[in-house]
């Protein structure tokens, strides 16, 4: 029933691909949380899924509709062109924001707040699923250790990434991207590029040293291809077998990366001068605004 209506109505579809697309530039918001709160989150993980034999064996003997059926082609391409427009506009937007040292600090306070939020989320899904033991705690602790000390380790990398670091973030985003709960621009946040993509992005927009922003695009856009086709279905084996301890996992990731999200960063060479009590709203106003969407989601 669901699934007629989603084929019947194109343009929701695609307002929940905008949707999507504008959350994944986002760190601490994923598309794949914005699928599960629009109610496609599982009709777009099974699309993806449908990329396997079966899909290669209608391509094998040229039954180009039935292969096409069988991925859900049409849905996957409103949604996708609905992402693409979100990613971009979204990109352009928080590019400006984060380099004036004026809106910076609001943003990364906008971004340090839903992964509070966010990660309330996660929290109260692992809680769902069991009993949190000690072992939980454990590893939520080492995800906070891996995102502190791949954040350390990777500082250095932001202002020039060289190419196989760009394709390495792309497959490690964006099997992120289509998980409710974690972020891939927190992922990027994290792997301290995430900058440098958004400058990519402008560059590639408004003609600027387009050759060499055109070449880490395709870089980029070849990981997250092999990372979708690939690790998606190791990550959806690690959610069907070990759903609590992978969540842990991913909460500690989104936890660490907010040594990433310092709203008193210089930008520019220049300390934002903007009132903690401005920001400490700021931090809270956005976590509470996502932990109330995952409560009405839930009841409805």
């Amino acid at each position: 029933m669901n699934e007629n209506r989603e084929s019947d109505l194109p343009i929701l579809t695609w307002i929940k691909g905008f949707g999507m697309g504008a959350a994944d530039v986002v760190p601490g918001f994923s598309g794949g949380t914005v699928a599960l709160l629009a109610g496609i989150y599982e009709k777009l993980v099974a699309a993806i899924s449908r990329f396997d034999r079966k899909f290669l064996h209608f391509l094998r003997r040229r039954d180009f509709l039935a292969a096409a059926q069988h991925i859900d082609l049409r849905f996957l391409l409103i949604l996708g062109f609905g992402i693409g427009c979100g990613f971009i506009v979204s990109m352009l937007t928080l590019h400006k924001l984060l380099k004036s040292p004026v809106t910076s600090p609001y943003v990364l306070s906008v971004f340090l707040g839903l992964i509070l939020g966010c990660s309330h989320f996660v929290l109260e899904s692992i809680r769902l699923l069991k009993r949190m033991a000690i072992g939980d705690w454990l590893l939520i602790g080492l995800g906070i250790a891996a995102a502190v000390g791949v954040s350390s380790l990777t500082s250095g990398l932001v202002e020039s990434p060289p190419l196989w670091f760009v394709f390495l973030c792309a497959v490690v985003a964006i099997c992120a991207m289509i998980l409710p709960g974690i972020s891939g621009a927190m992922i990027l946040m994290i792997l301290g590029v995430y900058p440098y993509l958004l400058g990519i992005g402008h560059n590639l927009i408004h003609r600027e040293d387009f050759v060499a922003s055109f070449v880490v695009c395709l870089v980029f856009g070849a990981g997250c291809i092999v990372g979708l086709l690939s690790f998606s279905k190791f990550l959806r084996w690690l959610f069907a077998g070990y759903p609590a301890q992978t969540l842990s996992v991913m909460l500690g990731l989104m936890l660490g990366s907010v040594v990433r999200l310092w709203p008193y960063q210089l930008i520019e060479g220049e300390r934002p001068d903007a009132p903690t009590w401005l920001i400490t709203a700021t931090v809270l106003g956005s976590a509470f605004v996502l932990y109330s969407l995952t409560k009405i989601t839930k009841r409805t």
